[in-house]
């Protein structure tokens, strides 16, 4: 059963069947992943070939071909982070316990760990398991910050290509961060010149090694190597550079505000009906049971396509109904929300957070709904502006927490682990926004049922 999931640039997804003791750990594993991705040029110029995957063959084709020399080290680093934060919060007997708990519940993790047993096998005490931790993330930047401008890109067309390359004899130390991994640590915790090892390590890591705009130029600097000839280009571009520009917010708590709990064992599926004419599509709308329409966000890169939807069920079968369209300033959207009978649901805040004054205008019924499918982690200012001087509340589930925040009838609502709800108090202080009861919160019913219903039509994504 998979306890929870690092989606890149999606944030990390938490399992709602996890146990509660587990919690803190799995987010301290996903969150090693979300910072050792974040901070290194391989890391972000895999995530930007992830991104941009879903539009075009050639970074799917990449991206294959490049996970295998970083997918090893990564779950090396991540399960023995996990393991590591956990004794030093905790000590040793708790260190202990957690091995063995870890060897019954999932061998392939407990073997990433034991390959390690020249770094974990020298935790004496909490201390020690901290620096221990420390210096294994370390290790693990450097084996990531490959230089990429030295890969000639244009000649990798496919995934042998890929493999030819970085396993020459000459590159593969270069190139692949499972190997130059395996060199740190084996220069460092299993050869008899550890001081030279940690000398020169940290010799590597100076403060320029760390700087998020330098990885992310490089990263891009690769990126328009790649896509050179391709059409797409200037989206594809686009739609990449948002990967890492401004890093993940290095705060208290910002684990838990990254992360979003779902099903991640649910075996619904979900089927799609596109249509094609507006007319049909606004008709089923209006006839449908619930007559809810869903606003899907925008793709970067791509912001003059829109996408809605209705849902419906039936015979245990779970419909999206589909229409797609170009639409570069909003007026087909308008038109269609002018046509409409029921509610509106708006995925993402970034359309509504500009438009929402002509919106409010538009739309038949209040209040209209913003539903959070990513985290919140990177909307709080966009939140704290939009909503300045409203009321929130977290509504409480029996395995999640539903945040609603409202403001002039416009509600927004998000998925969250019960350990967010102190930090984004916190964070909701800025834009003087007021905390009130959940039977006091309007139309807390409602949001309830919408929030099971986008739970629900979520789209599982393959890892």
């Amino acid at each position: 059963m998979d306890e929870a999931e690092f989606r890149y640039s999606n944030g990390i997804v938490i399992d709602t069947e996890i146990e509660k003791e587990r919690i803190e750990d799995v987010l301290k594993h996903e969150f090693t992943h979300s910072q050792t991705y974040a901070k290194s040029t391989f890391g972000q110029l895999f995530m930007m070939l992830d991104k941009n995957a879903l539009f075009d063959e050639r970074s799917r084709i990449l991206r294959d071909g490049l996970f295998p020399y970083l997918s090893r080290m990564q779950e090396q680093v991540a399960i023995n982070v996990e393991l590591l934060n956990k004794c030093s919060k905790e000590g040793i007997p708790a260190y202990k316990k957690a091995i063995e708990d870890l060897k019954m519940r999932n061998n392939s993790y407990y073997n990433h760990f034991r390959k390690l047993c020249c770094i974990n096998g020298r935790v004496d005490s909490g201390a020690a398991a901290e620096t221990l931790a420390d210096l294994l993330e370390n290790i693990a930047y450097w084996a990531l910050n490959v230089d990429l401008s030295q890969i000639n890109f244009e000649r990798l067309k496919s995934e042998k290509d890929i493999k030819r390359f970085i396993e020459k004899p000459e590159n593969i130390m270069r190139f692949s961060p499972n190997k130059r991994f395996d060199l740190m640590v084996n220069h460092i915790f299993r050869n008899n010149n550890k001081s030279d090892g940690i000398s020169t390590l940290i010799e590597d890591l100076d403060e320029n090694f760390f700087d998020i705009e330098r990885i992310h130029d490089e990263a891009m600097k690769a990126l328009e190597k790649i896509y050179v000839n391709n059409p797409l280009k200037a989206r594809l571009l686009r739609r990449a550079d948002s990967i890492g520009a401004v890093g993940i917010p290095e705060t208290e708590g910002v684990d838990k505000l990254l992360t979003q709990p779902m099903n991640l064992n649910d075996s619904n599926k979900l089927e799609r009906v596109f249509l094609s004419n507006e007319d049909e599509f606004i008709n089923q709308l209006n006839s449908s049971s619930t007559r809810i329409l869903y606003v899907m966000k925008n793709l970067r890169g791509f912001e003059d396509i829109q996408a809605l939807a209705f849902r419906s069920e039936e015979n245990d079968r779970k419909i999206n109904h589909i229409f797609g369209f170009q639409d570069d300033n909003h007026k087909i959207l308008f038109r269609i929300l002018n046509r409409i009978e029921g509610k509106v649901v708006f995925y993402n805040i970034n359309l509504m957070y500009k438009e929402w004054k002509s919106v409010r205008k538009i739309v038949r019924q209040v209040p209209i709904y913003i539903y959070m499918d990513v985290p919140l982690a990177y909307y709080i200012e966009k939140i704290n502006k939009m909503f300045f001087g409203g009321k929130y509340t977290y509504i409480q589930e029996e395995k999640k927490t539903i945040f609603a925040v409202e403001k002039k009838s416009i509600v927004l609502f998000a998925n969250i682990v019960k350990d967010a709800e102190e930090v984004l108090d916190g964070k909701l202080e800025m834009g003087k926004i007021r905390k009130i009861p959940p039977a006091d919160f309007p139309n807390n019913e409602e949001v309830t049922v919408l929030d099971h219903i986008c739970a629900q039509y979520e789209e599982k994504l393959p890892r």
